[in-house]
């Protein structure tokens, strides 16, 4: 039997509910750890919506969701939030495939000047962007108050978990948020 594939971007409108949740079932589907917050991702696709920012892109086959990307767009910047796609179908590439609509999409349509991944250094990311930008934060503490001393322990101990955690041979990331 043949298959059947197709990619959908949707901005807002009676889709929106329903492309929310094809989003989810991707997600669960993907290699991603599960939301902390479960609410947080469809409650920005809505308010995303309302606000003309959303472009979320669904890649489906059959009538399967197999990859989706959450992207606002708003002064001519185009942010990737979140992607994510089903581990059963990656041998298809349908991420790579939906980057390609959606980015085209927002180029023609959208006419925006700048696309962002945000945070984070993978190497597709690499491969879809001319400029890297690095984010420093800073965080401070008040070892004299009892909150400032708890955050310097929270700080450091996911510092040590962090670097314990790393395989010896991997670098660490040097983006920053």
């Amino acid at each position: 039997a043949a298959v059947r594939g197709r990619v959908e971007i949707v901005t807002g409108g009676a889709r929106v509910e329903a492309a929310a949740d094809a989003y989810q079932q991707v997600y669960a589907a993907s290699w991603k750890q599960p939301e902390p917050f479960p609410a947080f991702m469809p409650g920005l696709i809505r308010t995303s919506a309302q606000r003309q920012w959303l472009r979320l892109g669904i890649a489906w086959v059959d009538e399967h969701p197999v990859a989706a990307q959450l992207w606002i767009v708003a002064n001519g910047r185009a942010e990737i939030y979140k992607l994510a796609y089903d581990e059963q179908f990656k041998a298809h590439s349908p991420g790579t495939l939906l980057t390609a609509e959606v980015m085209r999409y927002v180029v023609e349509h959208d006419g925006v000047h700048e696309i962002d991944y945000l945070i984070g250094d993978d190497n597709y990311e690499h491969a879809w962007m001319t400029h890297r930008r690095e984010r420093w934060g800073l965080m401070a503490y008040n070892p004299l108050a009892l909150a400032g001393l708890a955050g310097i322990v929270r700080h450091a101990a996911g510092s040590l978990w962090s670097n314990f955690r790393r395989p010896r041979d991997m670098p660490v990331a040097t983006s920053r948020t």
